[in-house]
């Protein structure tokens, strides 16, 4: 998987169209055996996100500013590797009530497990893509 990653970081970083990304992740996620991803790349206030994540779900992940809060975000941000997540690990963690509330509304749309892989882009900055099979039928 190391050189399909390899592939994957060095697409995302020169692609120059949203549809070029959306194929190149798409791609990524069936081939490693996932349903769904999202690729988020936010840089302060500016953020561009591709995802196949049911819509109801993305604009209630920004409306309620989740990327601030959401745990497999702040542990992308940290370690800058790839690593496996689990809504479990979190539900017996004892977390703040508003990281139990994130939890709650991510598995009631089926978001439960999955894979996240940080990424380094240009000027230092990172992204990531966060691939589940949570979802169940792809919308």
């Amino acid at each position: 998987m190391d050189g399909q990653l390899q592939a994957l970081m060095e697409a995302v970083d020169v692609a120059r169209d949203e549809r070029s990304n959306r194929n190149t992740i798409e791609k990524f996620t069936v081939s490693s055996g996932f349903d769904r991803y999202v690729y988020s790349h936010i840089h302060g206030d500016d953020a561009v996100v591709f995802s196949d994540y049911p819509t109801e779900w993305l604009n209630l992940y920004f409306a309620k500013r989740y990327t601030i809060i959401d745990p497999v975000v702040t542990t992308a941000k940290r370690s800058m590797r790839m690593f496996a997540w689990s809504a479990e690990e979190h539900k017996v963690r004892r977390s703040s009530r508003e990281i139990k509330q994130f939890v709650s509304e991510a598995t009631d749309f089926g978001l439960r497990s999955g894979v996240s892989v940080p990424i380094r882009t240009s000027y230092g900055r990172a992204a990531m893509i966060e691939m589940d099979r949570g979802f169940g039928t792809r919308g």
